[in-house]
């Protein structure tokens, strides 16, 4: 069994954690929770909590935090997105769909998140424009910082939210603006595949909304001078 927990995160968490600040924490979906046990391996000094839904996955995530003699620097916690919301400033969502963090987001309205939270960091594997628009929309919460990441062939989004009303195009909606804005290399590269992927789509079964989805990443691409 591998003991180092370098050897154990992945290269997406990694950047991941790059964005995350050393404020009070919960990590939402930890699965092994290898992101908290690296940020406490390597000098993280505030609070975090580790949280998974279904009894299976946390008992993985209880004996990970056991293995790496984390029981008294990472809380675990048994609850259903933030049901029983503790108290904290951040919060991290990966390896999951933009519906899935948007859900989780409204389902927890209730506890008040939304004037708790500072820091929010969000790497969609998918539908970033379902909980963007909720964050900007419902939640007046504003993008400060973002980019794309690659591993194993798929393409993904990180992006960091703080509190703050922000006007937006449409095309910020659907991307990264923070990335737009620096000429992110690797949402370059997934435009380009993607305008392709389009054009195929549209020359064989045209549809409205290929038009569409290919207009926006056309206009985006514009902003690389092409």
């Amino acid at each position: 069994m591998i003991t180092d927990i370098n050897k154990l995160i992945s290269p997406r968490l990694l950047e991941v954690i790059k964005f995350i600040e050393d404020k009070d924490t919960l990590d939402v979906g930890s699965d092994h929770a290898y992101l908290p046990i690296y940020l406490k391996n390597n000098g993280f000094k505030s609070k975090i909590y580790a949280s998974e839904n279904k009894i299976g996955p946390f008992n993985n995530l209880k004996k990970s935090i056991k293995f790496f003699n984390m029981e008294n620097f990472i809380t675990p916690i048994l609850a259903d997105g933030l049901d029983n919301l503790v108290d904290v400033k951040q919060l991290v969502f990966t390896g999951m769909g933009g519906f899935l963090i948007a859900n989780i987001l409204l389902n927890g309205q209730k506890f008040n998140w939304e004037n708790k939270i500072e820091n929010m960091v969000i790497e969609p594997q998918k539908d970033l424009y379902v909980v963007k628009k909720l964050l900007i929309d419902t939640f007046n919460f504003h993008e400060v910082n973002g980019k794309y990441i690659s591993e194993k062939g798929h393409i993904y989004p990180i992006l960091v939210f703080k509190k703050g009303k922000e006007q937006v195009s449409e095309l910020d909606l659907h991307f990264s603006s923070t990335a737009l804005k620096n000429n992110d290399k690797i949402l370059f590269e997934y435009l380009e595949k993607k305008e392709k992927e389009l054009d195929s789509i549209n020359s064989n079964f045209p549809s409205n909304k290929t038009i569409k989805n290919l207009e926006i990443v056309k206009e985006a691409l514009k902003k690389y001078g092409r």
